[in-house]
């Protein structure tokens, strides 16, 4: 409990906030070495009974669109200290000329848009990848949200699961793709869209087609100051 009210409080050490709340006295080095000692499990407990959506469509229209809320799915690094511990789990990654500084641990959000307010969250401290990470979020997809995501998470494999999972509980995806993806046009629409079908590939034998997709595909051009056009699949 004073760990929790250690970080929304603010300023103050986790020892001064104990005391706070409990009227204990300890160094902050043994609480630190008691939290190094928590499981995992624990933490995981504490995201899925802390974290849900906060967006009410007459005070925060912008969170919405239609009747649908907007989520966004993403993901980041974190850089950590260099001690022998941490090296030891998670390496220093390369980065475009030198070696990173310091080692990365992977982490990906389901936040409400708007707001910005977190709905779930995966740590890869295992050294998993940013794709692996969002598939174990899709299970806590809630009802009635328009997912938004980049072109990392636009590849058929990853499409097949969130279409799964918002067909489950009556959601829609809006993802972006790369202009390789290869699909075959089913029906143009006059809005300019249309329905195409795309091939789930097989991980290990790349040339069968473990699923087909029908997914509307839409192409927008968007244009930046000082940037000119680009389009958007």
């Amino acid at each position: 409990m004073s760990l929790v009210y250690h970080f929304v409080s603010g300023p103050g050490t986790w020892s001064e906030h104990l005391h706070q709340l409990w009227g204990l006295r300890r160094a902050d080095s043994s609480l630190a070495e008691r939290r190094a000692a928590l499981p995992w499990a624990l933490f995981t407990d504490l995201l899925r009974a802390g974290l849900r959506p906060r967006a009410q469509k007459k005070k925060h229209p912008q969170a919405f669109w239609h009747r649908w809320r907007l989520l966004a799915l993403d993901g980041t690094q974190f850089s950590l200290s260099n001690t022998a511990p941490v090296l030891a789990r998670c390496p220093k990654t390369a980065a475009r000329r030198l070696r990173a500084a310091f080692a990365k641990i992977s982490a990906v959000v389901l936040l409400e848009v708007g707001l910005h307010n977190p709905l779930a969250l995966a740590v890869g401290r295992r050294g998993q990848s940013e794709w692996a990470l969002a598939l174990g979020l899709l299970a806590q997809l809630p009802k009635g949200v328009l997912l938004l995501a980049d072109r990392l998470y636009g590849c058929p494999a990853l499409l097949a699961r969130v279409l799964d999972r918002c067909q489950a509980v009556q959601s829609h995806f809006l993802i972006r793709v790369r202009r390789q993806l290869k699909a075959r046009v089913l029906e143009p629409l006059a809005d300019g869209s249309g329905w195409i079908e795309v091939a789930v590939r097989d991980r290990r034998q790349p040339r069968k087609t473990v699923r087909r997709l029908v997914l509307r595909e839409i192409r927008a051009r968007v244009w930046r100051a000082g940037r000119g056009g680009q389009e958007l699949r």
